[in-house]
């Protein structure tokens, strides 16, 4: 499976130039990463596992504060329950989508 992500990195405010600011990040600061990944469905496999790539400073994986998949279209999103781990989104269907090439397409999210 392709890398098909993206860094995202926001810093909407001046935090870090007000007097007294803390050394470290302001709440407003997202770190994380975006994509799209497709999937075959075998009309079987209920869980799809997606490498979100974000790591700590010592380049062990971390578990995102913030992450959210969906589907972008019908058949992708059926899915009802979605998780995460130090490595993956966990995207989970009650029912297994139908066989097809690329049938499951999903954009995903995970920040910290």
């Amino acid at each position: 499976m392709a890398d098909n992500s993206a860094v995202l990195q926001t810093n909407h405010t001046n935090w870090d130039n007000r007097a007294g600011a803390p050394q470290n990040r302001p709440y407003d600061y997202i770190e994380g990463r975006v994509g799209t990944n497709a999937f075959n469905g075998t009309g079987a496999q209920t869980v799809f596992n997606i490498p979100h790539g974000l790591v700590n400073a010592a380049g062990n994986g971390i578990k995102p504060t913030y992450y959210n998949a969906h589907g972008i279209d019908a058949v992708s999103n059926a899915a009802n329950i979605v998780t995460a781990t130090t490595t993956n989104i966990v995207v989970t269907y009650t029912v297994a989508p139908a066989s097809g090439t690329n049938n499951v397409n999903l954009n995903w999210i995970a920040g910290r």
